[in-house]
């Protein structure tokens, strides 16, 4: 008959312990507030009494939670939201510090307003503006179109004119000039006719 034996064990836990830890200053109480959370990982381990050999099981895993920052009136958080994590064997602590900014009211926004209404205001009188230019262009346009029509017109009266003038000079001494023909060949047969006479009364004198 044959016999076995087993060796006694001992099964035991180990833990250990992650902590990760929030702090925030409140801006308007200046009270500091420090928020600590854990996170437990464990792992078995068998000893045999025998031998005294260790036999060690994986560890578990854990999880921060997610934390919310308080809000504070007239600041703003960063950041405004520790998210959660998942903690395993190797990770050390953790601290987070949030900071409280003041916020700034945005005054150039208020400021620009006046002025774009200014501008808005401002834009009839720039299209009056625009349409009394256009007016204006329009009437020197039609002066100037005008302005030919006027030298058109007159520059013919002033031609004629100018030619019933010259005609009028040219015709009496057109006439002077027919009346002095006239009188210039008077005289020369005047002339001739003397001439003969005197000649004719010579040869009758000779007969005689």
């Amino acid at each position: 008959m044959t016999v076995y034996l087993t060796h006694q064990t001992s099964t035991t836990t180990q833990t250990q312990t992650i902590t990760r830890t929030i702090n925030y200053l409140d801006p308007t109480t200046k009270e500091l507030t420090s928020l600590t959370q854990t996170a437990e990982l464990t792992r078995t381990v068998e000893e045999d009494l025998v031998t005294g050999a260790e036999t060690y099981s994986q560890w578990t895993t854990a999880t921060w939670p997610s934390f919310t920052v308080p809000s504070v009136a007239g600041y703003t958080a960063s950041p405004t939201v520790v998210p959660a994590l998942v903690v395993k064997d190797g990770d050390g602590d953790v601290t987070v510090t949030i900071a409280y900014t003041k916020l700034v009211p945005n005054s150039s926004v208020a400021s620009s307003s006046p002025a774009s209404a200014s501008s808005a205001s401002a834009t009839p009188t720039s299209a009056s503006a625009g349409s009394s230019a256009a007016s204006a262009a329009t009437n020197s346009a039609s002066a100037v179109s005008a302005a030919p029509a006027a030298v058109t017109n007159t520059a013919p009266t002033s031609a004629a004119k100018a030619t019933s003038a010259v005609s009028e000079q040219k015709l009496p001494q057109t006439g002077d000039d027919e009346q002095a023909a006239l009188s210039l060949t008077g005289v020369s047969l005047l002339s001739l006719l003397t001439l003969l006479g005197v000649g004719r009364k010579k040869k009758r004198h000779s007969r005689n």
